[in-house]
């Protein structure tokens, strides 16, 4: 598959895809506008001379924001782990950076003081890119 060309594919618009590169990162994306350029076409090599024409297709139209949490107790660092029905807490989920799970969780013998609560993956953020 890594061999198949765009003109090779069969695209409907506002039809979303998944693009899977380096074996399991995954990417969502949607066609929302197809254009045909004819290379004998005048407004082509305008474009090809005028904006190095390699750099203008695809062109991101849209970023979305990295979705971060912060830190819920000290309110400075990105959070890292979330923990779920952790009643101490306060809410559910919760966001904690890594020195603020272990201070809150934790006691000074490094004894975890409770345990009926789950402690997620570690939080990344969600990255959203349109192109036309």
């Amino acid at each position: 598959m890594e061999n198949v060309t765009f003109n090779e594919l069969s695209i409907k618009l506002n039809q979303p895809y998944l693009f899977v590169h380096q074996g399991n990162c995954q990417h969502t994306v949607v066609f929302r506008d197809l254009r045909y350029f004819l290379n004998s076409s005048p407004r082509l090599r305008c474009i090809m001379v005028l904006f190095d024409y390699p750099t203008v297709y695809p062109k991101a139209i849209f970023r979305g924001k990295i979705g971060r949490h912060k830190c819920r107790m000290c309110m400075q660092r990105p959070a890292i782990l979330v923990t779920v029905n952790d009643f101490l807490s306060g809410e559910s989920p919760a966001y904690f950076c890594d020195p603020c799970y272990y201070q809150f969780h934790y006691n000074a013998d490094q004894t975890l003081l409770y345990d009926n609560f789950q402690v997620l993956f570690a939080y990344v953020g969600l990255f959203v890119m349109v192109f036309y």
